[in-house]
């Protein structure tokens, strides 16, 4: 199976809070998705979205059937089904980057440069992480994470730090310690479900 190479970096932290990885070139944009917030500890309680320097990628509830014109006329980037494109389908902006928002409230935010490199590896997982920095996103508490890499751990008050411990699990002392390679290969290697799992979610609401 081949497989390319990404580096995605959260724009809030490109060097504390990034991934290297080899994923499949046969994914479609949400599975790809999926894999990419996969490595860094995503729960999926938001929706995401892709943007290159034509369109915006998204799922396939939020598409307007007909675009309205003066988006057409101002050439206001489209959107378009996230299960119906790949990787190989993107305009690529300047380095080969592509962007990945996650969250339209918090608005995470990460930037994913496509490497020229491609590797045949065994097997069909979705992804393989090479490495990475930081231990997570903080879901829903991107405020709180901005104080955190602005300002250090200690600009954090006792009861954010046990707010984020006991909410979503995130021990800030230990954000910055070298990545556990092994629990992420298990959560990436769970991508295929995980896609399966969100679709039944959608489909029950739809």
């Amino acid at each position: 199976m081949y497989y390319k190479k990404i580096r995605v970096k959260s724009l809030d932290a490109p060097k504390r809070l990034y991934r290297l990885l080899y994923v499949r070139e046969d994914l479609n944009l949400f599975q790809l998705g999926v894999t990419i917030l996969l490595a860094f500890d995503c729960e999926f309680c938001h929706m995401f979205t892709l943007e290159d320097q034509k369109n915006t990628y998204v799922d396939k509830s939020w598409l307007n059937e007909t675009p309205y014109i003066f988006d057409l006329l101002l050439s206001i980037p489209q959107e378009k089904d996230y299960e119906k494109h790949k990787i190989s389908d993107l305009a690529l902006g300047a380095n080969n980057t592509f962007k990945l928002y996650y969250d339209s409230g918090d608005n995470w935010e990460f930037e994913i440069k496509v490497y020229k490199a491609e590797k045949d590896l065994p097997g069909e997982a979705f992804g393989h992480l090479i490495e990475g920095a930081g231990a997570s996103i903080w879901e829903d508490n991107r405020q709180l994470f901005w104080k955190f890499i602005e300002s250090g751990s200690d600009a954090l008050s006792v009861e954010e730090k046990d707010f984020l411990s006991e909410m979503i699990n995130v021990d800030v002392e230990t954000f910055d310690a070298p990545l556990d390679i092994d629990y992420f290969k298990d959560k990436i290697d769970k991508a295929e479900s995980t896609c399966g799992r969100l679709q039944e979610i959608q489909d029950s609401y739809l």
